[in-house]
């Protein structure tokens, strides 16, 4: 079977995605909270930005593997940590960390939305990367078997 590296360029794209979303994008919240000692400390949104960027990190770094891989099992493994990142760039800002409580504030009528989409797309490119590979391994097998 040709070796198709789209998928893997397609999970990158999206890992860099979900990096530039809380930052670029659409942007999470500039402000800080202050504290009744006078000290001021981050809000939620930046925190689930932090979070997002090593995610994101950990994506583009998936899709480069996906690109350079050969061996269909290790492809299957590595599709199905996408997936898994997937599942975790919703979880931040929605249950894990959060955004900010106000319904006005940036992090939650931008930052919330894009990185829940880019985290459905995430996990449709990991699912269907997956499938693709578990459907080669088996097709491998069926052509040793029949040799």
């Amino acid at each position: 079977m040709k070796r198709k590296p789209l998928l893997g360029i397609f999970t990158a794209v999206l890992g860099a995605l979900v990096i530039l979303i809380p930052y670029v994008l659409l942007p999470v919240c500039s402000a800080a909270l202050e504290l009744v000692s006078g000290k001021a400390v981050p809000m939620k949104c930046f925190w689930t930005a932090r979070a997002e960027l090593a995610l994101g990190i950990l994506i583009i770094a998936a899709g480069i593997l996906l690109i350079a891989a050969r061996n269909y099992s290790f492809k299957l493994a590595v599709f199905i940590l996408v997936a898994m990142m997937g599942v975790f760039v919703i979880l931040f800002p929605t249950l894990l960390i959060g955004v900010c409580d106000a319904a006005t504030h940036m992090c939650r009528m931008g930052t919330l939305p894009g990185l829940s989409v880019a985290g459905a797309l995430i996990i449709a490119v990991g699912t269907a990367g997956a499938f693709l590979q578990w459907r080669a391994i088996k097709e491998a097998d069926r052509s040793i078997e029949n040799e």
